[in-house]
């Protein structure tokens, strides 16, 4: 038996995602997640990011509940710099009032 990383949903719900979603390494340890800052119909500009690094070979996350705001178009999230080290990356978004949140979305697997 085995899970695909990239079905896994960690956020379920209606609120939308912004588009342009993506994730990037910059440097060891530092994940940087962008997006389209623009109000989305059903959306608010003080939504907030939710982040995930899932590193399935040592059982460690790192992740954020509170980031940045949909407005900012983007945030870090930190994890181990340890070379080698693989991640299993996942973005979502809480509303402002905290009534609702969106599906998760897959970004793939960075490895540091």
């Amino acid at each position: 038996m085995a899970i695909n990383p990239a079905l896994v949903k960690v956020s379920f719900g209606d609120l939308p995602l912004p588009d342009g979603i993506a994730v990037a390494k910059t440097v060891p340890g530092q994940l940087v997640f962008t997006w389209n800052p623009a109000a989305s119909a059903n959306g608010n500009a003080k939504d907030q990011v939710m982040m995930l690094a899932y590193d399935v070979e040592h059982a460690k996350a790192y992740f954020t509940t509170v980031g940045q705001f949909r407005k900012d178009g983007g945030d870090v999230l930190y994890t181990d710099p340890t070379p080698g080290r693989a991640y299993h990356i996942y973005c979502a978004f809480t509303a402002a009032d905290r009534s609702r949140q969106s599906q998760s979305v897959y970004l793939g697997a960075i490895t540091m």
